[in-house]
């Protein structure tokens, strides 16, 4: 956190960091941790199964357009360990879960078959924009990566079928 509220790197962990790299291996132990308390299969259910339950029911026709929940670093962590989000990385980042950063859930219909689709992103500062305080904009964008849950194989667009998210929630929510 030094680090994205713009104190050199020099001056990060008392004066013991003294580069980018160092920065990375640093970061590399908070992922470490967060994957081994938080993401490990039986945790990751119990710890995530209300927000499982809650972006279950977010997509019912009678439900608003828009939904927002917050959570951390541990709630994501555990949710992606649960839903069964393929590995992935983020860009310009370090981090898997930096703070700041939203996944989108997008609810999709392709009209030419019939078909509701689901479309999970990760929308993110990159570590520089997160350090310099960069203004977000059409120049400045934020970055996005799109994820994959591996029971909900994805086309080349991103979408898989909405079907097997519900299918995967509903066994988690058992």
């Amino acid at each position: 956190l030094q680090y994205y509220e713009g104190t050199p790197i020099n001056k990060i962990g008392w004066g013991r960091i003294k580069d980018e790299k160092q920065l990375a291996d640093l970061v590399s132990i908070k992922e470490y941790y967060n994957s081994v308390v938080f993401s490990a299969p039986v945790v990751a259910k119990a710890v995530s199964a209300n927000l499982v339950k809650a972006l279950a029911g977010a997509f019912g026709e009678q439900q608003p357009k828009f939904t927002f929940l917050v959570g951390h670093d541990s709630n994501v962590a555990s949710l992606f360990s649960a839903l069964g989000v393929k590995p992935y990385h983020l860009p310009h980042q370090l981090e898997t879960t930096p703070i700041g950063g939203k996944v989108v859930f997008q609810r999709w219909r392709d009209n030419a078959n019939n078909k509701a689709l689901l479309k999970v992103e990760y929308v993110y500062q990159s570590t520089e924009q997160l350090a310099t305080l960069a203004p977000l904009n059409r120049a400045n964008p934020p970055q996005r990566v799109t994820l994959a849950l591996s029971e909900c194989p994805t086309n080349d667009k991103g979408f898989c079928p909405f079907e097997d998210f519900e299918r995967i929630t509903t066994a988690l929510a058992k």
